[in-house]
């Protein structure tokens, strides 16, 4: 072993010479200082809380580090909707929620340690969960309502699908009112979590770089530039510039998808079409992520999740079939149907031809 060589070298010549300086102890990081635990609550400070300040159960729990036998007693509650689910949200008084963690963790010194601690491990090494803290720590923890996004990008979490997912939040967040949007808010670290199973079951393909400017090219992008959007319509101008198809959700309430009409997806094919007689399979690979990008900024349809009727959270992408190759119009599996409605190919002569021209292959994956 070169290292204990090179050890026993080091003492033999040290026996054997004057007396070796000790060496610079290395250094360590450093490490909060330790607060010890004032149990009298008299020499307590006084909380900064406003004492009618509620917070629900979760907050209570991840934010002050206790469980749900240490909080206090419940002072009310509330229902909330939650992805148009409502649920019961327990209430407590903030500053008895505190007392419960100082009592818990040896005072407010202590309990400020703690929040120290756990914001340098976080940092040095992330979890999943995050640094949670009480609002009133916000400011010098630099957190924002939205600390609760798991701070790192999860391994095999592809960088576009992350931001595609967070800004789906984000538009759901905003629709919402006090206390909705926080409840919805305190849910992001878990959806998005939940959304790792249907990355792994799309199993999208590579985003390849932007293909150069070409004739066929520049054509799709000129006829996507064109594209009518569902953005900043009313109603009666949604049904006049769109093919609509009506539905019921699991709620019972009326729903409805919007299509490109007969004569932009004439041209939209067309273009399509150009591409794939002008650079094949590889071009075709390219170009169906813009044609991808520009339905879901036209408000038609992307990324999100829904809630089932037995409450289970799930999430889909509304314009994953712009990324699938040919599909059999004379299969019967809903798959097949569901995209090919989306898709709206076989509504037109050259979403047919399109249709044929493009790769054979399962449709639960892509090429």
């Amino acid at each position: 072993m070169v290292l204990a060589t090179a050890d026993k070298t080091e003492r033999k010549r040290s026996s054997s010479s004057s007396p070796r300086k000790k060496a610079t102890p290395k250094s360590s990081p450093a490490k909060t200082p330790a607060i010890p635990r004032e149990e009298d609550e008299s020499k307590w400070r006084k909380s900064r809380l406003d004492p009618g300040r509620e917070i629900g159960k979760t907050d209570a729990k991840d934010c002050y580090y206790i469980t749900e036998n240490e909080l206090p007693e419940c002072v009310g509650t509330r229902p909330v909707n939650i992805s148009s689910r409502v649920v019961t949200k327990y209430l407590y008084r903030e500053i008895e929620v505190e007392r419960a963690a100082w009592r818990k963790h040896g005072g407010p010194e202590a309990f400020e340690a703690l929040l120290d601690s756990k914001h340098t491990k976080e940092l040095a090494r992330p979890t999943k969960k995050g640094f949670k803290a009480p609002e009133q720590y916000w400011t010098k923890y630099g957190m924002s309502q939205a600390s609760n996004i798991p701070p790192t990008r999860p391994p095999g979490f592809p960088e576009w699908l992350w931001t595609a997912c967070n800004n789906h939040l984000d538009r759901r967040i905003a629709e919402l009112e006090p206390p909705e949007c926080y409840m919805l808010e305190d849910m992001r670290g878990d959806l998005l979590r939940g959304a790792r199973a249907f990355i792994q079951q799309e199993r999208y393909p590579t985003r390849p770089p932007r293909l150069s400017d070409s004739p066929s090219v520049s054509n799709l992008r000129a006829v996507l530039r064109q594209a009518p959007t569902l953005i900043g319509k009313t109603d009666k101008e949604k049904k006049a510039q769109f093919f609509s198809f009506p539905g019921i959700t699991h709620e019972g309430e009326d729903w409805i998808e919007y299509y490109w009409k007969k004569e932009y997806l004439t041209e939209l094919f067309d273009a399509l079409i150009g591409v794939l007689e002008e650079q094949p399979e590889e071009g075709w690979k390219a170009v169906r992520w813009e044609v991808y990008d520009r339905f879901q900024e036209c408000g038609l349809g992307g990324i999100h999740f829904q809630e089932s009727a037995s409450g289970k959270i799930t999430w889909s992408d509304d314009a994953s079939f712009w990324l699938k190759g040919y599909m059999d119009a004379s299969s019967n599996r809903f798959l097949d149907t569901y995209l090919g409605r989306r898709r709206q190919h076989d509504v037109v002569e050259s979403g047919r031809r399109y249709n044929d021209l493009l790769p054979h292959h399962d449709l639960t994956f892509y090429l």
